[in-house]
């Protein structure tokens, strides 16, 4: 009985959870048929979904139809173009209403046994509603619609009607859509006139555009080209003659351009490229879709950064007439977002990699030795020619400085300080620093030359203007962005940017990176900066030409409390010709660029300067240990002409106290007379006063003198015992100290003299 109980029971509970599952089910797919029921499916329709791209408030900054305007008729397409898409992508495309469940089950098996969602078991028909009524989203909300529609197809349109359709509305890949755009793209031809193997090249594509490109995966292409061939002599649509005199076949492209993307505006094309990115679509394809992309373009900053970019005046020609290329960016740091870029060159600007010079040395080297508590901003670092592990790197004109600090190595951008520390930190550790700040490089980026920009692959220029971020967010990193939103074509948010943040370094370090750069501005190479009323850090970068006062890179980075800004000239194609001369470099026309910017950005209002944390401290240090030892020790008790006052973290302070003045020096007085003069000599530190006395009475007081000095003592008379001594004196812990006595007597030879005269006058007593 109680066996019979529990049968019942778990029959009755298996039963509920069952309706259950079958009323959520029911009530998915209820909620998905109803969101697109009154779709109007017509084929005949030929409304073209259009891209619409806006600025912050929603204003319109450029639209773009991707589809092809033109609907190639059936029977003006090559019948191997049908045979091939019906072998390679729906077999039973003819028999079927829409769905073929077989394939649909055998998909399912086949993903559960693997795991993951590896077939789609989508037929034409439902390929068809996808790209003409849906997203690409991959969830089981946009299947159930998508199944819907095809069905609610297939009982409305003739089949003829819905392959015809697909063929004029599918991506083909490298910016084409539709059949005619495709095969005039690739081969220049009419639909018409495609080959059996054009044809099934383009049916190869589908799959996967970008993986079977016949202009970028050729191997690929003609590895699928010989799939789709195979699948056709299996269907008997095509002889083993054709299949044989094909298999071998070169495919010859005949390429046309695509102007559509190319006449964008160059912001609106940044914004499609990160769009791609983030749906993982191709920028044809969120073109082709009917997305909006909401932006954070500033309309008036963009207009004003076109008017600059453009102006004359900023560009220098080369010997052989030509001017720099040239991008700048402008990203407002309160919305994290790109406000306005522009360039001005022949070639498109959108994404290129190139090395960044030393415009890397703050996020790679400098912030990660003060994060690593290897430095202040005035630690002394001896700037001398020198060579490490068969490096020998060098500063601009071979110029040397000694002893020089941090601060003034950053403003002057010197290369031999940088490496050192680099050298110092370790490499791998430095770019350890370097990824937390969004720059990336390459497996053979291993040697010290990386400390100087020295990259294989190299960096954009809005990667390495995003490393600069967390030197104005408090050690904070954060990738700006073009795109805010997107948009469906049913007007529904699908993407909404929320920027990840990362810790790179601590506030202290970020403040210390900062007030070098406020001082580059003002002191080093961004020194086209120094009449700026407000603060403003910057930074240069220059890559030079091996063995040439040419240039190939030219950087100027700068950043307030409310922006950074950067720019970037240079020889995009580094073809000789178009080196830039040596005066054009990062401290010339591009910071000429980049003050601009400044100036009219901040006509009505300065931004605020930057915040001091309450852990930065100024402190005492004494100037004579960093002059002569390079030391940095606290100066306290010390005289005041001997003091500079600094910055430091409380974190990081210097653990010695300058001692000079409280153990006064051991002074030995030296005798250094002759018969006719009497000289002393004693050893001075400029730290002191030196008190020379003679009989106890004082003669001569020695200040400010540091080596040995040397006192000649004139007023004296012969034969006559004088006694000197030194008194060394502190003023400032009035603490003395007494040298040696010495006592001196000239004395003066009358015999000599004597004799001398009695010769002379011999002849009185001859």
């Amino acid at each position: 009985m109680k066996f019979k109980k529990f049968i019942k029971i778990s029959l009755i509970f298996g039963l509920t959870i069952l309706i259950l599952l079958l009323s959520i089910v029911l009530i998915v797919f209820t909620k998905s048929i109803q969101s697109v029921k009154n779709i109007d499916i017509n084929l005949d329709n030929t409304t073209t979904k259009v891209c619409k791209i806006l600025d912050s408030n929603n204003e319109l900054i450029s639209e773009i139809s991707a589809e092809s305007n033109s609907n190639t008729e059936l029977s003006d397409i090559s019948p191997y173009v049908i045979k091939a898409f019906i072998s390679i992508e729906d077999k039973k495309f003819y028999k079927h209403n829409g769905l073929n469940y077989l394939r649909i089950g055998k998909a399912i098996l086949n993903n559960i046994t693997s795991g993951k969602i590896k077939e789609g078991a989508s037929t034409i028909s439902q390929q068809l509603v996808k790209n003409k009524y849906l997203s690409n989203e991959k969830t089981l909300n946009r299947k159930i619609k998508e199944m819907y529609l095809t069905i609610k197809l297939e009982a409305n349109e003739d089949k003829d009607k819905i392959l015809e359709s697909y063929l004029n509305t599918i991506y083909y890949g490298n910016g084409a859509y539709g059949i005619e755009e495709a095969s005039n793209r690739f081969f220049s031809k009419k639909p018409s006139e495609l080959t059996l193997s054009e044809s099934a090249v383009l049916a190869g594509l589908v799959k996967s555009p970008a993986t079977y490109s016949p202009i970028n995966n050729i191997d690929n292409c003609i590895k699928r080209r010989n799939l789709v061939l195979s699948e056709m002599l299996r269907d008997n649509v095509i002889t083993n003659e054709e299949y044989n005199m094909t298999i071998n076949e070169k495919i010859e492209l005949n390429i046309s351009p695509i102007k559509k993307y190319e006449n964008l505006d160059l912001y609106s094309k940044k914004a499609i490229e990160e769009t791609s990115k983030i749906l993982n679509l191709s920028k044809y394809e969120i073109i082709n879709n009917g997305y909006t992309i909401k932006t954070y373009q500033n309309k008036d900053t963009q207009k004003l950064l076109d008017k600059i970019i453009n102006e004359d005046k900023f560009y220098s020609k080369n010997k052989y007439g030509n001017i720099a290329d040239s991008l700048s960016i402008i990203i407002d740091n309160d919305i994290n977002g790109i406000i306005a870029v522009s360039g001005r060159s022949k070639y498109d600007l959108t994404n290129f990699n190139r090395q960044p010079g030393s415009l890397i040395k703050p996020v790679l080297v400098y912030a990660p030795a003060y994060e690593e508590k290897l430095i202040y901003p005035c630690s002394q670092i001896l700037d001398e020619k020198i060579t490490i592990d068969n490096y020998t790197p060098s500063n601009v004109s071979n110029i040397y400085y000694g002893n020089i600090s941090v601060r003034d190595s950053v403003a002057k951008s010197l290369n031999i300080p940088a490496v050192k520390l680099c050298n110092e930190i370790g490499i791998e550790k430095c770019k350890s620093y370097a990824k937390k700040a969004g720059l990336n490089f390459s497996e053979n980026d291993i040697g010290l030359s990386v400390s100087l920009g020295g990259l294989h692959k190299g960096v954009t220029l809005e990667e390495i203007t995003n490393s600069y971020s967390p030197f104005l967010n408090g050690g904070i990193y954060k990738n700006s962005s073009y795109v805010s939103k997107i948009i469906s074509p049913y007007n529904t948010t699908i993407y909404t940017n929320l920027p990840s943040q990362t810790t790179y370094c601590s506030q202290d370090t970020a403040y210390l990176m900062t007030e070098n750069l406020v001082y580059a501005s003002k002191n080093g190479t961004s020194k086209l900066l120094k009449n700026i009323d407000y603060s403003v850090a910057s930074k240069t970068g220059t890559v030079n030409v091996k063995n040439s006062n040419l240039n190939t890179d030219s950087y100027s980075l700068a950043y307030t409390t409310k922006h950074i800004i950067s720019t970037w000239l240079g020889n995009y194609s580094m073809e000789e010709k178009y080196h830039l001369n040596g005066d054009n470099n990062g401290g010339t026309f591009a910071t000429k660029i980049v003050k601009e910017i400044l100036d009219n950005l901040y006509l009505k209002t300065a931004p605020k300067n930057f915040e001091i944390p309450d852990t930065i401290i100024t402190l005492p240090i004494d100037t004579v240990s960093k002059e002569i030892n390079g030391e940095i020790v606290l100066g306290y008790n010390i005289p005041e002409r001997y003091i500079e006052y600094e910055i430091f973290s409380t974190t990081n302070l210097p653990n010695t106290t300058a001692t000079k003045v409280s153990n006064l020096p051991k002074v030995t007085l030296t005798n250094l007379s002759t018969d006719n003069n009497i000289t002393l000599q004693f050893n001075t530190e400029e730290y002191y006063e030196y008190n020379i006395y003679k009989n106890n009475k004082l003669i001569k007081t020695i200040n400010n003198n540091n080596g040995l000095y040397t006192y000649e003592d004139n007023n004296f008379e012969y034969n006559k015992e004088y006694k000197y001594y030194i008194e060394v004196f502190s003023p400032y812990n009035n603490m003395t100290t007494k040298s040696n006595e010495i006592s001196i007597i000239l004395s003066k030879n009358y015999n000599k003299y004597l004799n001398n005269n009695i010769d002379n006058f011999s002849w009185i007593f001859s």
